[in-house]
């Protein structure tokens, strides 16, 4: 009977220790992605034709899981990681395009392998379990992670080449990426998946200050919402706990999990208002396209619906300053003021 007990109490102690290290790399895999900076807008009318969701027609029959572990298997070992981040700090008109091209043709067999892979219409992830097996699969998101930085410097550079039909392409394969990493019911894999989804906004942010480049308004509308969605995760997380363990260890577990939790959904939600802020602004550059300036109020754009905000819901705050104007958001509750939205905007000469 003690031997038991003991056994019950060590299981406990190491599940404890499991749940706080995973609570550990919940918050560490949080990305500081800026919703916020200066966007210099290209007028564009709406484009109907294009969209950033996986054609029904290109999917096939397989699951992709298989294909990322190999994708990331055979990534280069000699990724300029610093250089990329550099890069990708800087407009499209400014890469270095040969330095850069250069570094993508080492990524040429991953990118090859996710082609396939955002091809597939399954996406099975295993089950996540602690111990001895997490520090692996933290070391392959952050290979899943690398693999996405790379797609979007191949982005990157077909906007800088005014390639806009591949950019969009690329773009939409990011976004396909990261739902399908998000399918997985491992929190911090969804953390990786959200990240990727902001990387791809970012993109989308270059795109639309590029001379001749399409308006992704209707295209963003297709995509789905949420891009990653975390709830299922968490209350299957909070349900386990409460079904295996008693009323006083349940209640520690719980809390141990509640700010990771907090966090987590935070970032769904910043996802969530990145890609609604996109739709609002390219509902903007439609509007400019036809007038010539931007609009005094978001109530002028009359051509297609500016997405709200969804985190507040209600329309963003805009104000018009001069020529420019000013999208925001606060932060949402829990949040840093870091954790709020600020693009100043203009029109391109």
């Amino acid at each position: 009977m003690c031997a038991v007990l003991r056994d019950n109490r060590r299981q406990g102690v190491v599940m404890k220790v499991g749940l706080v290290s995973l609570v550990i790399l919940l918050q560490a895999a949080i990305p500081a992605v800026a919703q916020q900076g200066k966007l210099v807008l290209v007028p564009a009318k709406a484009d109907k034709g294009l969209t950033l969701v996986a054609k029904t027609t290109e999917l096939v029959d397989g699951d992709a899981v298989t294909l990322y572990d190999r994708a990331v298997k055979v990534l280069p070992g000699d990724i300029p990681g610093e250089k990329i981040r550099q890069w990708r700090g800087v407009p499209a008109s400014q890469l270095p395009l040969a330095e850069a091209e250069a570094v993508l043709k080492k990524y040429t067999p991953a990118f090859d392998l996710l082609e396939k892979a955002i091809c597939c219409k399954d996406c099975k992830w295993p089950a996540f379990k602690p111990g001895g097996a997490m520090t692996a699969n933290l070391a392959n998101l952050q290979q899943y992670r690398s693999l996405a930085f790379g797609l979007a410097l191949r982005g990157r550079v077909a906007i800088a080449k005014k390639q806009y039909g591949e950019a969009v392409d690329i773009i939409r394969a990011g976004l396909r990426m990261a739902q399908q990493l998000g399918e997985s019911d491992v929190l911090v894999q969804q953390l990786v998946a959200v990240a990727i989804g902001n990387v791809m906004c970012q993109e989308i942010e270059q795109l639309m200050q590029s001379p001749g480049s399409p308006n992704l308004y209707w295209a963003l509308q297709t995509l789905p919402v949420p891009l990653v969605d975390m709830e299922k995760s968490i209350t299957a997380e909070v349900s386990n706990i409460k079904k295996n363990y008693n009323v006083l260890l349940a209640k520690t577990m719980l809390n141990q999990v509640k700010a990771a939790h907090a966090k987590v959904r935070m970032q769904q939600s910043k996802l969530n208002r990145h890609i609604a802020a996109l739709g609002c602004i390219e509902g903007l550059r439609i509007y400019a396209a036809e007038a010539g300036n931007l609009p005094g109020s978001l109530a002028d754009v009359t051509q297609v619906s500016v997405p709200d905000d969804p985190i507040e819901k209600k329309a963003f705050v805009y104000h018009q300053t001069g020529s420019s104007a000013v999208l925001e958001a606060a932060a949402p509750n829990g949040g840093k003021q870091k954790d709020g939205m600020h693009y100043e905007l203009m029109l391109a000469k």
